[in-house]
């Protein structure tokens, strides 16, 4: 019995450590699949952060861009403004001495009259020509700064002409 005991003894530690070993295989072959899936998943993860940083990236790009493109579209129009502006401010002091001008020669009239009755008539006279001269004057400034908006506001239409375009390629 002894042999017995013996060889079942052998043989359950035999079939123990082939069980162990069986075992041992399958928990490592199964570490090693879960190791090559959690290397595919971190290399995924890697890959798809990457695309996502260059996105990122590229978006930050294009809207640094697309301002600078904005602030110079808004400087092109501060300095068609400034120029109009100067220029209007130029056509008003040609009006102003012009102006003075002719109120001296008015006021010089007005100290040569005989009679009361020429003094109204001159007087009449110069309120008259004031008054066509401020419709005139009046009128050019408004066309003037109607065209200085004009040119002023059209770098911004183009601005916003490409921007239209942009999005319609993008959508």
């Amino acid at each position: 019995m002894a042999t017995t005991k013996t060889t079942a003894t052998k043989r359950v530690v035999k079939n123990t450590k082939a069980a162990n070993t069986k075992a041992a295989n399958t928990a490592k072959k199964t570490a090693e699949k879960l190791g090559s899936r959690f290397e595919k998943l971190t290399a995924t993860a890697q890959e798809r952060a990457k695309l996502a940083a260059d996105r990122a990236v590229k978006v930050s790009k294009t809207a640094v861009e697309f301002n600078r493109e904005n602030i110079e579209t808004l400087i092109e129009t501060g300095k068609i403004t400034v120029k109009g502006v100067q220029e209007i401010g130029k056509t008003n002091m040609k009006y102003t001495r012009e102006n003075f001008v002719e109120a001296s020669r008015a006021l010089q009239g007005l100290f040569s009259v005989a009679t009361p009755k020429d003094f109204i008539e001159k007087q009449t006279d110069y309120v008259r020509s004031g008054l066509d001269r401020i419709m005139d004057q009046t009128s050019n400034n408004a066309d003037a700064v109607v065209k200085l908006a004009g040119k002023a506001y059209q770098p911004i239409a183009d601005r916003l002409g490409e921007i239209q375009k942009d999005m319609k390629k993008a959508a």
